[in-house]
C-alpha cells in the first residue's frame, strides 16, 4: 500500500497548548508550511494533513479519515486553518463529524471561501489542468523551484521543502489528485451552514489573489454569516494577512488565545514567502511581554 493512498497526519507541540488544524489547498500538503511550523512550535499544537492522491473519494470519506486520525491521536477538538481547498473539508467537519468524536472551535479562512463564487472558474482550471501536457507542468514546477530559491531565501524550513514540493507536483497521479479536487469543490455548498453561524469564522486574504477572490466572499460572509466575527486584507499579493480579534474563545486563556491568533493569522503568508519565520518570532515574542506587562 501506497503512503498515497491514505490520509497522512503529523502533530507537533504539545496537548496543553490550544490546536491549530492545518487543511492544505489544492496542493494537498504539508510541503508549503514548514517555516509557519517551526515559528509556532512553542504556542499552538500543530496538527497538519496530507491529502490522499485519490479519484473516488468523496468529501464524507475524506471527513471520516480525518476525524480518525484526530481520534487516533486523542485530538477531540481544536481551530480549523483551511487554506483555499481546505475550505471544503473544514466546513464538512463542522457539518458531518461525529457528535463526541470531534468539536470544531472555529474556523480560519485562509484564502479561503464557504461556496467557490464562480463555478465556471473552477471548471475552467480543470480542464486547462487536464489540457497540459504533463512535461509543461514539470517544466513550471522547474521554474518554479528556482524561482523559490530568491522567494523564500530567508524561510530557511520553506525553502529545505521546496524540492519535495516541485517533486510532487510533477508526479502524474498528484496531477490527477488535483483535478479530481475540482470536483469535490463543485460539490460542496456550506452556506446553510454558514448562515446558522455554529462557530466563528475568520477571514484573511491578499490583495491580489488569482486562485480565491476575496471580494464576494467577504461580501457573503458579511450579509450570511452571523458568526463572521473578523477579518483581514493584507497589502502583500499574498493569500493572508495579520489579524488578531479582541475577543478569545471560550475556555482559552488570553495569552493562548493571542498567541494562537497572531500565528494563524500569519499562516499563509508563512505559505506564499511574504513573511518570514523570524518575523512570525518576533510578532509572537512581543505580543506575550505586553501581555506579561499588563
Amino acid at each position: 500500500m501506497s503512503e498515497w493512498d491514505g490520509l497522512q497526519i503529523r502533530v507537533h507541540g504539545e496537548s496543553a497548548h490550544p490546536t491549530l488544524i492545518y487543511l492544505p489547498g489544492l496542493h494537498g500538503d504539508w510541503t508549503l508550511v514548514s517555516s509557519f511550523r517551526a515559528a509556532i512550535r512553542n504556542h499552538v499544537r500543530f496538527v497538519e494533513f496530507s491529502y490522499p492522491r485519490t479519484l473516488t473519494w468523496s468529501i464524507d470519506d475524506h471527513v471520516r479519515a480525518i476525524v480518525e486520525k484526530l481520534s487516533a491521536h486523542n485530538i477531540r477538538e481544536g481551530w480549523l486553518l483551511a487554506e483555499s481547498f481546505g475550505s471544503v473539508f473544514a466546513w464538512a467537519l463542522l457539518d458531518r463529524a461525529p457528535a463526541g468524536s470531534f468539536h470544531v472551535r472555529g474556523i480560519i479562512l485562509s484564502g479561503g471561501f464557504v461556496r467557490y463564487p464562480y463555478s465556471i472558474v473552477v471548471r475552467f482550471a480543470r480542464a486547462i489542468n487536464r489540457a497540459l501536457p504533463l512535461w509543461l507542468i514539470k517544466l513550471v514546477c522547474w521554474c518554479y523551484g528556482r524561482y523559490a530559491v530568491l522567494r523564500h531565501r530567508r524561510a530557511p524550513e520553506t525553502l529545505a521543502s521546496v524540492s519535495e514540493f516541485v517533486r510532487r507536483r510533477s508526479e502524474k497521479s498528484d496531477r490527477q489528485a488535483i483535478c479530481y479536487r475540482y470536483d469535490l469543490i463543485l460539490q460542496s455548498d456550506p452556506r446553510q451552514l454558514a448562515q446558522k453561524g455554529a462557530v466563528p469564522v475568520y477571514q484573511l486574504c491578499g490583495l491580489v489573489d488569482p486562485i480565491v477572490p476575496w471580494v464576494p466572499v467577504r461580501r457573503w460572509l458579511k450579509r450570511h454569516c452571523p458568526k463572521h466575527s473578523q477579518w483581514h486584507r493584507s497589502p502583500h499579493r499574498c493569500r493572508a494577512g495579520p489579524a488578531l480579534d479582541r475577543r478569545r474563545p471560550a475556555g482559552i486563556p488570553l495569552k493562548s488565545a493571542c498567541r494562537m491568533y497572531i500565528g494563524v493569522a500569519l499562516a499563509a503568508r508563512i505559505c506564499y514567502g511574504s513573511v518570514t519565520a523570524l518575523e512570525v518570532a518576533k510578532q509572537l515574542r512581543t505580543c506575550c511581554q505586553l501581555l506579561s506587562a499588563n
